[in-house]
């Protein structure tokens, strides 16, 4: 039985770990990104403005908190 040279397996090894590797990220991305949050202070010099505001954007809060 003949020997293949090692610089060939090292090069097929190579290429197949790259091509799983391509793979999985291109069947992991297909995804949605996630939706964007943010959290928010409440200043007190305007916390009615500011509570309106709050739950006009309130799909993209996540945690919203009084500045005193």
């Amino acid at each position: 039985m003949r020997q293949l040279p090692l610089s060939l397996l090292a090069f097929t090894g190579v290429t197949v770990l790259a091509l799983c590797g391509a793979v999985l990220v291109l069947a992991r991305g297909g995804g949605a990104p996630p939706p964007r949050t943010v959290s928010a202070w409440l200043p007190y010099w305007d916390q009615e403005g500011a509570y309106r505001d709050a739950l006009a954007h309130a799909d993209q809060l996540r945690a919203v908190s009084p500045f005193w």
